[in-house]
């Protein structure tokens, strides 16, 4: 029933039930009612009169019949909202059961019946190399037409890669593909299997093509050298890769491949036939699955492909031998991320083919407090690297090695001059050698003391204590870097000598420092403007090789005292010669104060080309050099003297000349013996056998012809020289 006949009713009822109790009525509402109400009296009546013997029964009759008309129609009204209520409802009822219906007749449409699929356009692979199986089908690029029963047709065209679809918007399914294996017979009657696909739609499947297949890509096979590691990406554009293999001798050999993606490995002879097939499914460690022995001269062919097409990852692989020695990296994983391959019983930097120095991973990379100290062949609970260090000259035994990577803070501690600092590293390479950056003193290393510092120029790994009770093996740390505002504030600073390994420093690094002498290398490659800001009375020692830098003018627009030191050597040319078997002499550098040569004495340190060609000797004179022997062309010798405080240097060449063969010694005999260290055997051409050149000292009677003939001489004897197997021979000239 709807709401406003609802409404009527109980509107009228309520009317009625205060006429029945107050004896009154609405003109309106018995007219609503009357109809109804007239039909029912009419009936009454006709049923009294027919009942009635006289005019008073008839009457009576009557006056009951009204009392009772009034009840009866009361209760029809009544029975009249009720029906109407029912009929409302019926008709409500009906109303939704033929709305019902209706939709129920509009899902039930006949769903369109499709009679083929008409290939438009082949996608774009339409063969398959001999590797490949229905997982490597890719549809992209394939257009057809969907044909109904009534001649309509729908147009599809794929455009996402491999063969699992999505339905288009509005359709409720998609085109399924499927890839099927059939088995066909050639010519000879063998039989030969290739993929076709199928495609199914509404209950609707039809063959739509065969694949075809392409040969094995030999032609694009790259060479494959033996114990030598190869890393490619897999997966994305190159989602196969054939590589090519040609033993040297006969072997046996081993595939060994790690990697972050799923791989399948296939093995081919020199004919192109697949002979070995392996999985890496979810493996990152694929190692001794796939050995194979090999002739002298003999080809094999390996194809290793990813086996989902578009999930790209990184491999390493290699073949090996029974000569060589796999190492595996692992950082922080028991999976290896990486496979390098070397001799056994040699070091990876004697690899004269393949890779000689190890993988360096970045340190405090995208911002963090991770440093890489190197590889190790231990590891800890954390699979951190521990234990030895293994490095490029490490000594490689048995068939695998197993290292594991080695991170940390970086941050070490070290005293100098009895003050603590702290540092950073930030390299450290195979042989020990650790660069750092000075961060600042310690927090407890400041007192009001006046005082000098004198950074080494290297530290020693005892001097040495780093963050997390870390041990990595250095050899020497140097100091490279200085941090922004290290020294900064600093007041009982009074002097400070920098090393020559340092390059470069930050911001306001003596910032507030009054009265602070800075001794600066020639390493420095520039400084900042405020690097002395708020600092009163600063001078600056250094070499003049900074004069014409921007470094002297960012010095003079700070206004800070610079004072020049340089050491230079009397010699032309930067080069002192001396006399073949001279005498030691004493070497000592000038002194110059501004440009300036002064008498002023300073401490200096010698460095020298440690050679047979001379003999060293430091004093306080300065150095003592004694030559031994002549030294030869392109012979480079080299004497550096270094200003201890200022590290300014003067670079002296040394040279000796040759021997004058003719000059005769103070008591007339010959001053050098020649000696032939061969044979001189005439033969009708030239002879010209190596000499030797020494001293000769008269004791050499049988070795130098000229004292053997002095010596016959004093006893009157005459000696004379002729070939006695060969007459014809030019006599010896005395």
């Amino acid at each position: 029933m709807s709401k406003w006949k609802r409404g009527l009713a109980l509107l009228m009822s309520v009317v009625l039930l205060d006429s029945l109790f107050c004896g009154s009525m609405p003109v309106w509402a018995w007219q609503a009612v009357n109809e109804e109400g007239v039909a029912a009296q009419k009936g009454n009546k006709t049923a009294e009169g027919s009942g009635t013997a006289d005019g008073s029964e008839g009457t009576e009759g009557t006056e009951e019949a009204e009392e009772t008309e009034g009840t009866e129609e009361t209760e029809e009204i009544e029975g009249t909202e009720e029906t109407e209520e029912t009929e409302g409802t019926e008709g409500t009822e009906e109303t939704e059961e033929t709305e019902e219906t209706e939709e129920t007749e509009e899902t039930e449409t006949p769903s369109p019946v499709v009679t083929e699929f008409r290939m438009i356009q082949e996608p774009l692979r339409i063969a398959l190399y001999p590797f490949e199986d229905a997982d490597d089908i890719d549809l992209y690029g394939m257009e057809y037409d969907i044909v109904y029963e009534d001649g309509t047709k729908d147009h599809k065209k794929v455009t996402q890669h491999g063969v699992v679809w999505e339905p288009d918007e509005g359709e409720t399914q998609a085109v399924q593909p499927r890839i099927v294996r059939e088995e066909h017979t050639d010519e000879d009657g063998d039989p030969v299997f290739v993929l076709a696909l199928y495609l199914n739609y509404m209950g609707y499947e039809q063959k739509v093509m065969e694949y075809g297949q392409i040969p094995f890509p030999a032609d694009r096979a790259q060479e494959l050298l033996r114990g030598r590691a190869v890393r490619a990406s897999l997966g994305e554009s190159e989602w196969f890769l054939t590589y090519k293999i040609e033993s040297e001798k006969a072997d046996r050999f081993t595939l060994s491949l790690v990697g972050d993606v799923d791989f399948g490995v296939y093995r081919y002879d020199a004919d192109g036939v697949c002979v070995d097939t392996a999985d890496a499914v979810g493996e990152t460690e694929f190692e001794g699955q796939m050995q194979w022995d090999m002739q002298e001269q003999e080809t094999a062919y390996l194809v290793i492909r990813a086996n989902t097409q578009g999930d790209a990852g990184t491999i390493s692989f290699s073949v090996t031998g029974e000569e060589d020695t796999k190492i595996y990296f692992h950082n922080q994983s028991e999976k290896p991320s990486d496979l390098m391959i070397g001799r056994k019983n040699q070091s990876v930097s004697d690899n004269e083919d393949g890779e000689n120095t190890l993988p360096l991973l970045p340190s405090y990379e995208d911002g963090s407090d991770r440093f890489f100290y190197g590889w190790y062949l231990g590891k800890d609970d954390s699979l951190n690297g521990n234990g030895e260090r293994f490095t490029g000259s490490t000594k490689l035994t048995g068939e695998n090695i197993h290292v594991y990577a080695k991170w940390g803070s970086g941050q070490f501690g070290f005293t100098a001059d009895g003050r603590r600092f702290n540092g950073r590293a930030h390299s450290f390479d195979e042989n020990g050698r650790m660069q750092a950056e000075l961060i600042g003193l310690d927090a407890d290393a400041s007192d009001n003391t006046d005082s000098t510092l004198s950074l080494t120029d290297a530290l020693p790994q005892e001097d040495l204590e780093f963050a997390e009770g870390l041990f990595p093996a250095v050899e020497r740390c140097e100091i490279t870097k200085i941090a922004d505002r290290a020294f900064a504030d600093c007041t009982f600073l009074k002097k400070i000598v920098l090393p020559d390994t340092v390059t470069s420093f930050g911001e306001e690094l003596f910032a507030g420092c009054d009265g602070l002498t800075v001794v600066l290398p020639d390493t420095v490659s520039g400084i900042h403007a405020g690097v002395f800001a708020g600092a009163m009375n600063v001078s600056v020692l250094c070499s003049s090789r900074l004069n014409d830098t921007e470094i002297m003018e960012e010095l003079q627009k700070a206004g800070v005292a610079v004072q020049t030191v340089d050491l230079a050597f009397s010699y032309e040319n930067g080069e002192k010669v001396f006399p073949y078997e001279g005498e030691e002499e004493f070497l000592t550098a000038k002194v110059l104060i501004n440009g300036e040569e002064t008498e002023e004495t300073r401490s200096l340190a010698w460095q020298y080309t440690e050679t047979d060609a001379y003999t060293y000797r430091v004093t306080e004179d300065g150095l003592g050099i004694t030559p031994g022997r002549m030294t030869q062309d392109g012979e480079t010798v080299a004497v550096t003297a270094t200003d201890v405080e200022t590290k300014a240097q003067a670079v002296l060449m040394l040279r000796t000349g040759a021997a004058d063969l003719g000059r005769s010694a103070p008591d007339g005999k010959a001053a050098y013996v020649v000696e032939p260290e061969g044979d001189f055997v005439y033969s009708g051409e030239e002879n010209c056998p190596a000499v030797t050149v020494r001293k000769c000292t008269g004791d050499e009677a049988a070795e130098c012809w000229a004292c053997l003939n002095r010596r016959m001489e004093k006893i009157g004897y005459e000696l004379a020289v002729s070939r006695g197997d060969f007459p014809d021979a030019p006599a010896r000239e005395q």
